[in-house]
C-alpha cells in the first residue's frame, strides 16, 4: 500500500484502531489476562479527554498535560482492560496512530532506508520531538526484523 493510500484510508484515529482491531483478532477478541475469546465476552468504551498534573524536570514545576480520550475493551471474565493497540509497537505513544500508520508506509516504501530526520519533516513534526521520531522508526525497523527473521525461521526445512 502506497503513502497516498494509507493517508487516504486511515484519516482518523477510529478507522486506524478498527483496522488494528480486525487484524489483531480476526477470529474475535481474546484476553490478554485469561484467554478468554469472544466478542461477545467484553465491553468497548471510551475515556474522556481530561488532565492531570505532573512534574517537569525540564521547567522545574508541575505542569497539567493534556491526556487525549481512548478507545479500551474491559474483560467481562476478568476485568481486564485493554486498547487494541495493547503490546504492540504502537503502545505507550503520544504520537496519533495516524502519524504512525504513515511513518510504516514510509519507512517500508523507501528503498534504501529513511533516516528519522527525514520521517520528521515528511511527517510535519517539530524537530524538537526528534527523539520521539527516533524512537518510532526503531521500534518500525525492530518490528519488521523480528517479523522476516520469524517467517524465515519458519520455512527452513531444517
Amino acid at each position: 500500500m502506497s503513502l497516498i493510500e494509507v493517508t487516504k484510508k486511515f484519516r482518523t484515529q477510529d478507522t486506524c484502531l478498527e483496522y488494528l482491531a480486525a487484524l489483531r483478532w480476526p477470529n474475535g477478541m481474546e484476553c490478554m489476562k485469561c484467554g478468554v475469546i469472544g466478542n461477545y465476552l467484553f465491553r468497548q468504551f471510551k475515556t474522556n479527554d481530561t488532565t492531570r498534573k505532573r512534574y517537569s524536570k525540564k521547567k522545574q514545576a508541575v505542569v497539567e498535560v493534556k491526556v487525549p480520550a481512548r478507545s479500551l475493551y474491559e474483560c467481562k471474565g476478568c476485568g481486564y482492560q485493554f486498547s487494541a493497540t495493547t503490546g504492540t509497537v504502537f503502545h505507550d505513544s503520544h504520537l496519533s496512530l495516524e502519524k504512525w500508520f504513515e511513518a510504516v508506509a514510509m519507512i517500508l516504501e523507501a528503498k534504501k532506508g529513511m533516516s528519522a530526520l527525514q520521517v520528521c519533516r515528511h511527517l510535519g513534526v517539530p524537530e524538537g520531538n526528534y527523539k520521539s521520531i527516533w524512537y518510532l522508526c526503531h521500534r518500525i525497523r525492530e518490528a519488521t526484523v523480528s517479523r522476516m527473521s520469524w517467517s524465515y525461521e519458519s520455512k527452513s526445512p531444517i
